[in-house]
């Protein structure tokens, strides 16, 4: 019997893996989170500062430990300072029942009149509906906002651990150019040496 138990426990734990179980350590998957009624402090996107959404922001499509989140979760709104991006502009995402989100770096990806798009790096703590064992971790937000007349909405993702910085390759893509630029010096080196 032990032996037969030693032998499915790898499939036992992937299949806890696949279907969402929590496992002990840093909190780990994304959740997708969307606002309608985001104001601004200026004439359009590109003239603003400061945006706050007073209202909630909705969460939907929760993966990995996040799925502890319902769907259609309210968090409470947001604001988020142009001025001191560079420290997180003031940006967290906060449930006393799911957690909270608190920006400590953030960069301006693009902006326009109608669009602005922000990456905010801090950290996620789950709250005391998450699992015990589950702790805080590194995560990103990918913040967008998109105005059409008057009206502003956004969305964004949570990431944990956190995405990668917009113009920084993911370690995949720097392997496969670091071996790439192997190749190239051995093959420049044999046919040098013929």
């Amino acid at each position: 019997m032990k032996k037969l138990f030693v032998r499915l426990l790898p499939a036992i734990v992937l299949s806890m893996a696949m279907t969402g179980v929590m496992l002990a350590g840093p909190i780990s998957g994304s959740e997708s989170l969307s606002g309608i009624s985001v104001t601004e402090n200026g004439a359009d996107l590109l003239a603003s500062t400061y945006f706050t959404d007073a209202n909630n922001l909705v969460s939907a499509v929760p993966t990995g430990d996040y799925l502890t989140v319902p769907e259609f979760y309210f968090y409470d709104g947001f604001t988020l300072n142009l001025a001191t991006i560079a420290t997180g502009g003031g940006f967290t995402i906060d449930s006393s029942s799911y957690g909270n989100f608190v920006a400590s770096y953030g960069e301006i990806v693009n902006q326009d009149s109608n669009f602005l798009d922000v990456y905010l790096r801090g950290t996620y703590t789950p709250g005391a509906l998450f699992s015990p064992t589950i702790t805080a971790d590194d995560t990103s937000f990918r913040l967008d906002l998109g105005k059409t007349g008057d009206s502003i909405s956004g969305g964004g993702t949570l990431a944990s651990p956190a995405a990668a910085p917009p113009g920084v390759p993911e370690p995949a893509s720097m392997l496969m150019l670091g071996s790439a630029l192997v190749a190239l010096g051995v093959f420049g080196r044999r046919k040098l040496s013929r």
